[in-house]
Formats: structure tokens, sequence, C-alpha cells
């Protein structure tokens, strides 16, 4: 178990993890805001006042900006970004654990999740899907979320998929969700 995760806390370093919304300490394998104070935390922001108020409380607490699971042997997990987590009818839904669902599909080479705006819901789930170069079954939208569904629950399920030969990626090859999700509304006409 201790290979999927980052480690645990190093010597001198407090590490907590809040829920993201009430910011309150989560139970033992609760998923939440990852929190640090210690040595190693980070003065702040160059002349930006602003932004480090942002991102440290007046205890001392850094917010890092990922999202994770604390274990109880004090294994750290890395679930994904806090601006990456989609809030679907007051649900925090983690792109991660959907992505890992579908990328255990055997036709798929490539997914990743990001959120859509929702006037009802306030977000959905949108998956972008990349096949496998020589699959010899064509796949539909509706294959993929009845595979997501025998897997996961209802409402992580992605409402929409985009089936694509390329994603928008960093320079360190990593996924570009906020371009994903310009591009998603884009396509699906959503404002």
């Amino acid at each position: 178990i201790a290979l999927k995760t980052v480690g645990q806390v190093a010597d001198h370093v407090s590490l907590k993890i809040v829920d993201p919304i009430t910011k309150k300490i989560v139970k033992i394998g609760e998923q939440g805001e990852i929190w640090v104070k210690g040595y190693c935390r980070m003065l702040g922001y160059y002349e930006d006042e602003e932004k480090t108020r942002e991102v440290i409380d007046q205890s001392g607490w850094y917010n890092m900006g990922d999202l994770g699971v604390l274990d109880e042997n004090g294994y750290l997990k890395i679930i994904g970004r806090t601006k990456e987590m989609i809030i679907r009818g007051g649900i925090n839904l983690f792109p991660k654990e959907i992505e890992d669902v579908i990328n255990t599909h055997p036709n798929v080479a490539e997914a990743y999740v990001c959120g859509v705006p929702s006037e009802k819901l306030g977000e959905e789930v949108c998956a972008w899907v990349k096949l496998k170069q020589n699959n010899e079954k064509s796949l539909s939208s509706e294959d993929i979320k009845n595979f997501c569904l025998e897997r996961m629950s209802r409402y992580k399920c992605p409402k929409y998929l985009l089936f694509v030969d390329s994603f928008p990626l960093t320079a360190s090859n990593k996924a570009q969700k906020f371009l994903m999700t310009q591009k998603s509304c884009e396509i699906l006409g959503i404002k």
C-alpha cells in the first residue's frame, strides 16, 4: 500500500487533511485538502502579500493546493489538485478517481476528466477519452458510461464523453484541465 503513496510526513513537519468547504480536519482515510506546517514551508510569495494570505493562514499552515488521503499508518496519497476538483450537487468529485476507472477499460489508451458548468448541479463530469490505436471494436459514449456504472457510483459517472486524438498538455506532459473545460464547453455548447 505504501507504494501508491508519496510516503510518510517528514520529521518536524506537521500535516493535516481538511474538508475543502468547511476547512475542518477530516477523519483518517477521508479525502481533503493537504495543509502543511514546519521548517520546509515557504515564507510567502515574493512581493505578493495578498496571494500569500490566500495560501498561508494566521497559524502558519500552508495550503499546498493538493487533494490527498492520509492512511492509518501515516502514509499520504495525492489524489489531485484542489482547483481540479468537481463539485456536483454539493458533492466533491476527484477527477483522478474517475480517470483511474476509465483508464482500466481495455480499449482506452488514455482518459482525463474535467468539470463543466451545470445550471442544475453546479458542475457535471466530462471525460475526454483517447482510444487505443488498433481498436477493432468501436466504442460509444454509452459503452464507456456503462463500464463506469459497473465500477463506481452513478453520481461520479461522466455525463459527457468526448472522444479525442490528443489532449492539451503542459511542457511536463500533464493535462491542462482548464483548457479541457473551456474546449468542452465550446464543443457541448455550454456557457
